[in-house]
């Protein structure tokens, strides 16, 4: 719902808000400048700079006693503003691409620059209509207020120690809370779409959220006691949470104002209550009106030569351009066939794999397979040594013992026979070690008789 404030008594409530705003913003400046690596120091060095300009303003603000010099002053805040936002966001930037360290969170500078362009906006109605907010509307206060409030939050949890568990279970409460707040209140700048009238509803969710505005100022106000009086962990200073209190303090001014109806219906054509149009970085706007002349510069003259021609070259015009269609199609096609073959291959890969592995177990049962054969045969040829040995016994006397070498000669031309000087297991040492301590015994009783 669009709506406009009725001008308000005087300029003094102008001034009050740009004095205030004027505060902020030089606490910005020691805050980013506490968080900044001691190695950037050009950023260090442009924060000052920063700082010293705002207190300037400031002092000039007090001294104010005509419209023509505060017109002046409001021109050259102004300047300075844009230049503060442009600062920022490089900060943002580069924060973002791992190019600056420090202990602030990308966080912490998206919450400083849109706190600086609402104040840029703030100046920006001052010089036009000598009147603040005189074009800005209920809804859009509120849902850009909770989001300040729900950014404190936020920050608070952060910025407080892991070991302080009570501290931090109330912070992430009030996190949640004003996420839902901010929701709710772009769903009632959604349903408030050009309503005329008061809705009850709205006065409703105004009061809520005075109460829970209250609630985490209450909170901030008892934070800052305790780190005041080193009773909590935190990496808060008390100027951060003494900061972040005044705000939430200036937000229940304006809900003030709000339910004192100083804020009256427009029936002018809607424009989003959530995101301005008129915040938009200019030189973004600028890079984009740009880009649709070149485009559009381009679109003209391929007309214009396209209008020259007959309709035979046009007609050669165009199969050229189905030529070269085609072929970036077919480049199109042969590079997404080659990516598939090559992800093809990978499956491949895996089946030789799994087959090289099958085929090694297959060699290694039929190896198992062969020693059991020699092993089964290797019993057998000591089973003929032993029926060749009795027979030798019995028919050949003492002194004409065959040696054992020749009876390994006659068993040699059986299948798998072994080596004699081939390695033994410790059961066929054994075994052969029976045997001859047997024959030993054989030779001894043949040679009693």
């Amino acid at each position: 719902m669009r709506q406009a404030r009725a001008s308000l008594p005087n300029e003094a409530l102008n001034m009050e808000e740009i004095k205030f705003w004027l505060k902020i913003m030089q606490e910005h400046t020691i805050f980013i400048n506490l968080g900044l690596p001691n190695e950037a120091k050009d950023y260090v060095e442009a924060t000052k700079e920063f700082h010293r300009a705002f207190c300037s303003l400031s002092q000039k603000a007090e001294r104010l006693k005509s419209s023509k010099k505060a017109s002046e002053v409001l021109t050259e805040l102004g300047n300075v503003l844009e230049e503060f936002c442009h600062y920022q966001r490089k900060l943002l930037s580069d924060k973002m691409n791992g190019c600056l360290g420090g202990a602030h969170y990308p966080f912490f500078f998206d919450h400083v620059i849109r706190e600086t362009m609402y104040f840029l906006a703030l100046v920006k109605q001052v010089e036009t209509t000598e009147v603040l907010y005189k074009n800005g509307s209920q809804t859009k206060e509120m849902v850009l207020w909770l989001r300040f409030m729900a950014d404190h939050t936020k920050l608070m949890y952060h910025y407080l120690d892991p070991s302080e568990r009570r501290l931090l279970k109330m912070s992430m409460e009030f996190v949640e809370l004003f996420d839902n707040l901010v929701l709710e209140s772009r769903d009632v700048a959604s349903m408030l779409y050009c309503h005329k009238g008061e809705i009850k509803a709205f006065r409703r969710f105004l009061l809520d959220v005075r109460i829970d505005v209250q609630r985490l100022r209450d909170f901030k106000q008892m934070t800052a006691e305790l780190i005041s009086d080193c009773r909590v962990l935190s990496m808060m200073s008390v100027d951060l949470v003494d900061h972040m209190k005044r705000e939430s303090e200036h937000f229940l001014m304006i809900l003030t104002l709000i339910e004192r109806g100083l804020v009256k219906h427009c029936p002018e054509v809607f424009q989003d209550d959530v995101e301005s149009a008129n915040w938009e970085d200019q030189e973004r706007l600028d890079d984009k009106l740009e880009i649709e002349e070149t485009d559009l510069a381009d679109m003209l003259n391929e007309s214009e030569d396209s209008s020259n021609l007959t309709g035979d070259e046009r007609m050669e015009l165009a199969s050229k351009q189905q030529e070269e269609d085609l072929k970036a199609s077919v480049d199109i096609l042969s590079e997404t066939a080659m990516e598939t073959d090559n992800a093809a291959d990978e499956p491949l890969i895996a089946v030789i794999e799994m087959e090289s592995t099958e085929n090694s177990r297959v060699s290694e049962v039929k190896e198992e397979k062969q020693v059991e054969v020699v092993l089964e045969n290797q019993e057998t040829v000591v089973k003929i040594e032993e029926k060749a040995e009795e027979k030798l016994e019995d028919t050949i006397p003492v002194e004409a013992v065959v040696p054992k070498e020749k009876i390994y000669a006659k068993a040699s031309n059986y299948k798998y026979m072994p080596n004699k000087f081939a390695g033994k297991t410790p059961e066929e040492k054994l075994r052969e070690k029976a045997q001859k301590e047997k024959t030993q015994n054989k030779i001894r009783r043949l040679g009693k008789k």
